[in-house]
């Protein structure tokens, strides 16, 4: 893998945990009537902007994609219309503002048990135990092993991948440490 593909895999697998925590804190502070300024997916200049809803929410990806925020009117005390004193985060109770807080962490939890759930019914590749060049005069090179040869077994063990291989290896080394 690429130093550019390993890159842009980092970056969206941050961008998907940023999404998914900085959604936490938006749709339960929605959910108790908290007023949502502004939702940013990334920080400094802003690279995408729009403004939808009736609360006029404005919503960025900025062009640093490293984290995110979710601005919420009253945030700090004092910058609060009278008329929606209601709405404002720092008049919230404190059980309101405690899930605000903990729905980000938990949208990612959410998240884990998601990915963990698809990549147990969809799976995944896992590498052929395929050698490379054996060096010479090695046992493996007088074996006849080559360059491509293909591990299927090891003793009585199948194995299809390099996982699989390595733990019947390993339990081949052990069986033979009890000898």
């Amino acid at each position: 893998m690429s130093f550019i593909t390993g890159a842009i895999g980092f970056l969206l697998a941050l961008g998907l945990l940023i999404v998914f925590h900085e959604f936490g804190h938006y749709w339960v502070a929605r959910l108790v009537n908290v007023k949502i300024l502004r939702f940013s997916v990334g920080f400094g200049k802003p690279v995408l902007r729009w403004v939808r809803g009736a609360d006029k929410t404005e919503y960025v990806i900025g062009a640093i994609p490293l984290g995110g925020y979710v601005m919420m009117m009253g945030h700090t005390p004092g910058e609060v219309q009278e008329h929606e004193h209601k709405r404002a985060f720092c008049n919230q109770p404190l059980w309101a503002r405690s899930l605000i807080v903990a729905a980000g962490p938990a949208a990612n939890f959410v998240l884990a048990i998601l990915l963990f759930a698809f990549v147990y019914m969809v799976g995944f590749y896992e590498a052929k135990p395929v050698i490379g060049a054996p060096p010479e005069q090695s046992i493996a090179a007088r074996a006849g092993l080559e360059e491509g040869d293909q591990i299927t077994r090891i003793g009585s063990q199948p194995v299809s991948g390099w996982k699989k291989a390595g733990i019947a290896a390993a339990r081949m080394l052990l069986e033979a440490k009890d000898d």
